[in-house]
Parts: structure tokens; C-alpha cells; sequence
């Protein structure tokens, strides 16, 4: 699947690929099997399939929260140093695009 998504970003979007293949496809193996870990733990801690889909509504946002990725570029903090350049002329309060 990550091959599948660098392809179309690379041939379609000419999105630039700089970095290492095998340290990518290492860190999506890791959070794969984070992810799996989660789940069995889940699983086994539940008495039901709907137990445990209720109880990773409780499990998710927390971990989604707390990442790094959430923290890397919010909407909300338009014109900030962290946005790309592209954006931060359509997201300023005078830009002529809003």
C-alpha cells in the first residue's frame, strides 16, 4: 500500500521522494504492527467484538492526540512558520483568495 501511495504521489502529483526507502517502509512496518498490537490487546481485554470497538473509541484519540503528527500543522494556525509557502498566502487574514 505505501508503494501504491509513493507511486501516485510521484507520477501524478510530481511530488519529490528525498530519504531513505528502507527507513520508510521500516516505519510503516512498525506502526502496522503497533496498530495489530493495540488491537489483540484490545481484543483480549473485551468479552465482545462490540466491547472492543467501543473501547478503542476510548483508546484512539488519546494516542491520536498525543503524536507528533497531530502537532505538525493545524488549520487553525494560519500564517504560522509551520505551514508550507503555498498555503500561507491563501490562509493570511488579507490574502485576496478568501
Amino acid at each position: 500500500m505505501t508503494g501504491l501511495a509513493l507511486t501516485v504521489a510521484r507520477l501524478f502529483f510530481h511530488v519529490p521522494f528525498r530519504g531513505s526507502l528502507v527507513l520508510l517502509l521500516f516505519a510503516c512496518a512498525c506502526c502496522v504492527l503497533t496498530g495489530i498490537g493495540i488491537g489483540t490487546f484490545v481484543a483480549t481485554m473485551a468479552r465482545s467484538a462490540t466491547q472492543a470497538q467501543l473501547m478503542l473509541f476510548f483508546v484512539n484519540p488519546p494516542l491520536t492526540g498525543s503524536s507528533a503528527a497531530s502537532r505538525r500543522s493545524r488549520p487553525c494556525q494560519s500564517g504560522s512558520s509551520r505551514s508550507p509557502t503555498w498555503t500561507r498566502s491563501r490562509t493570511s487574514p488579507g490574502s485576496p483568495g478568501r
